[in-house]
């Protein structure tokens, strides 16, 4: 049914009819009382009466007639309206004024121009004396509509959510014993592509030269050459730019947005933008297209949030395995210059050369030990703990004319980004606010990305240096015949002792003077002999490594 708000006089069978106007009786000003719409009719189907309600809600929807409509044929007004709602009324209402039921009910739409509604019509016969009637009464169900609707919205949303929560567990549990990085994106996008809401998926980074460069995609190969050749500035102007940079996951709907544009004329209504992150390392982004409209909720992206950071660990993961157990490895040597990385500033405020001599991965941040000749102590620590990027800065004391200290590095250093995006630091120099670097990355690792990725946070980056290495291989035997080289036979006696005694268990096992005694010397001279054979195990570990 629809409303009566029609130029040319026409009525419909909207509940918008009104009333003549009555005396004040009792029963009649009850009738105006009530908030619901009806109109009683004979049984030619002509009004005889009507409520307040049913003439204001007249009123409110400009109905160019007297509102009241008493007089009026309630059936021709149904007759005349082309609508399927009016004319199933007018056989309901019929069928109570012919005694063929008692009552009819019909539930229908009346929308306005500025808001949607919905009524349900109901008509009874009742008897007055020797005479017959028919109520009709429109009661407005908006409000159970509303509700109904945004159930059957929130239970298809959450049949999505459960959709994609189902796949993103099936892609995760998919990349259990991949070893490369090719192989991940290829099971990401070949699972995806298969889903019934994905169109295409696709991973892709960013080129040295600013444009997008999928890496692997499944869905529509020529969507995907029509994306690597936008722009650099038209992909930064675009959400998959912006996942890029690390944003998101980001929803795009709009066509303004070239990415999606390219992909409207696939069908595609939006897309999302995931980034694949882990520890601050980018390893580029995730994009999944869709044909529905109302995909990719707030519920679904978090699940695909999920993903993104499971993707960049995975990947993480692989190339970290790669660098520590491949034959193989790609060495950099990079000069990077930013003056306000927290150990260019170091070393500038003490006017000396800084040296990195290891560093390890912290709960917080990176943990770095550096050499420097020739500094004060004090100032150094005053200059670390002064940053906002460093935590934990000590002194560790001077040896031969040098200063060792370590500190925690949060952030703004490229020591940390190299080594959050899976690289191992070799060497590392500092100074005049420019760092010297030596890094090995896995030979199976995106050396670009890393590259870019540097690039994209410190001032200069240059790449001097880039060459393929063999990596040396170092059996325990071999490394048990250097220890035994290096080791006097008493220190390595000792060592061996202390250790079947439970001297290095908690609590102790054994007690140094009760194992010096053992040996027929002073607990000094145990204790002398037993540093020094640490002291030669630990270098013949940690020295190794650099």
């Amino acid at each position: 049914m629809s409303d009566t708000n029609i130029d040319d006089g026409t009525a419909t069978m909207a509940p918008t009819l009104g009333r003549d106007d009555r005396d004040g009786t009792f029963g009649g000003s009850t009738l105006d009382a009530i908030p619901t719409q009806f109109a009683v009719l004979d049984t030619d189907g002509t009004i005889v009466y009507t409520n307040d309600a049913w003439r204001d809600f007249a009123r409110d929807n400009d109905y160019k007639e007297d509102p009241g409509m008493v007089g009026a044929n309630y059936l021709d007004v149904c007759d005349q309206s082309a609508t399927d709602d009016a004319t199933d009324a007018a056989t309901g209402i019929r069928g109570v004024l012919d005694d063929d039921r008692d009552t009819y009910s019909l539930e229908y739409p009346c929308h306005s121009p500025a808001a949607k509604r919905w009524f349900v019509m109901r008509a009874s016969r009742f008897s007055h004396g020797d005479d017959d009637f028919v109520l009709v009464l429109h009661l407005d169900i908006t409000g159970r509509k509303e509700s109904e609707a945004a159930v059957e919205h929130r239970n298809r949303q959450l049949e999505q959510v459960n959709r994609v929560g189902r796949l993103v567990r099936e892609v995760i549990g998919s990349l259990l014993d991949v070893s490369r990085r090719e192989d991940i994106e290829s099971i990401v996008c070949r699972e995806l592509s298969t889903a019934r809401f994905c169109r295409l998926a696709w991973v892709v980074d960013r080129s040295v030269t600013g444009h997008i460069r999928p890496r692997d995609g499944a869905g529509e190969d020529d969507l995907l050459e029509e994306l690597a050749a936008l722009t650099p500035e038209t992909v930064e102007g675009t959400t998959v730019g912006e996942a890029l940079d690390g944003q998101g996951p980001l929803v795009q709907r709009d066509r303004d947005d070239a990415v999606q544009r390219l992909a409207a004329a696939t069908g595609c209504t939006a897309y999302l933008a995931v980034p694949l992150t882990y520890r601050g390392a980018r390893y580029g982004t995730l994009v999944v297209h869709t044909a529905q409209p109302d995909a990719f909720g707030e519920l679904e992206r978090d699940a695909f949030a999920v993903l993104g950071n499971t993707l960049g660990y995975a990947i993480n993961a692989v190339e970290s395995r790669e660098l520590l157990h491949g034959d193989y490895a790609t060495e950099l040597r990079l000069a990077v210059d930013d003056p306000h990385a927290p150990l260019a500033t170091v070393a500038r405020t003490v006017d000396a050369t800084l040296e990195v001599t290891s560093s390890g991965v912290a709960d917080d941040g990176l943990r770095v030990f550096v050499e420097a000749a020739g500094v004060d102590p004090e100032t150094v620590v005053e200059s670390l703990t002064a940053h906002d990027d460093v935590a934990h800065a000590s002194v560790l004391g001077e040896r031969g004319g040098r200063c060792r200290f370590s500190c925690v590095l949060t952030a703004g250093s490229p020591l940390l980004s190299v080594a959050q995006r899976g690289a191992s630091n070799r060497n590392a120099t500092i100074a005049a606010g420019e760092y010297e670097l030596t890094v090995e990355a896995a030979s199976t690792a995106d050396v670009g990305d890393l590259v870019g990725q540097l690039q994209a946070e410190f001032d200069r980056v240059d790449l001097r240096a880039k060459k393929r290495v063999e990596r040396e291989s170092d059996s325990a035997l071999a490394y048990w015949e250097r220890l035994e080289a290096r080791l006097t036979d008493r220190q390595l006696a000792i060592l061996e002792a202390s250790f079947d005694a439970g001297y290095f268990e908690w609590p102790r096992a054994a007690d140094g003077g009760d194992l010096a005694d053992s040996f027929d010397i002073s607990a000094p001279t145990f204790h002398e002999h037993l540093r020094a054979g640490l002291g030669k195990v630990m270098s013949e570990l940690f020295e190794g490594e650099r």
